[in-house]
């Protein structure tokens, strides 16, 4: 029983086509908070609807060779490894705290 759980924590994750891996994912996060921060400021400061904004996401997810449903697909496939997907975040979030410092210290 030890010899299997060790072998089987040995093993690299197989990742089904379409999905985008971890580290890349972890980017992409971090790009589509950015962009929702920009249409949210547009929207206050220029009442554009959503709509109007969603260029922004659409730019994120062409940059990455993406679509909607392709973004959504991934999403849904770490989710269900809960564990993981709170790694990913920890991970967006460091991303995020890095660009702020840069930008605090303009």
């Amino acid at each position: 029983m030890v010899a299997l759980w060790l072998w089987s924590c040995g093993e690299e994750e197989v990742i089904p086509e379409g999905i985008i891996p971890e580290t890349q994912l972890v980017q992409l996060l971090a790009d589509m908070e950015v962009a929702q921060a920009q249409v949210k400021y547009t929207m206050a400061n220029q009442n554009n609807g959503l709509q109007a904004n969603m260029h922004y996401y659409e730019e994120v997810l062409g940059n990455y060779q993406l679509n909607q449903e392709e973004f959504n697909r991934n999403l849904a496939y770490y989710s269900h490894q809960p564990g993981k997907m709170q790694e990913i975040y920890i991970r967006v979030i460091a991303i995020l705290s890095e660009k702020q410092a840069k930008l605090d210290k303009k």
